[in-house]
């Protein structure tokens, strides 16, 4: 994939826009669930998917870590 460079802002409340083109070239869409990953200075939002929880604890119990499933909201 090309990389693609957008210009956007951070909101007083911590809120940033995905520009639509770049949520239209990667499938993003209304409602998404992300995990927010740091890795030196940058920020890494990635789509969240049930194959991907399912692999990441699979990989986990395999290496004998513990298992974390992502929290639902509490509804609080």
């Amino acid at each position: 994939m090309a990389r693609q460079i957008e210009l956007t802002r951070m909101s007083s409340k911590g809120q940033v826009v995905i520009p639509k083109r770049i949520r239209a070239q990667l499938g993003f869409e209304e409602g998404d669930r992300m995990t927010v990953e740091a890795r030196e200075g940058e920020i890494v939002l990635r789509k969240l998917s049930l194959e991907d929880i399912v692999r990441e604890a699979e990989e986990d119990w395999r290496s004998k870590k513990s298992v974390r499933l992502y929290p639902k909201s509490s509804g609080k």
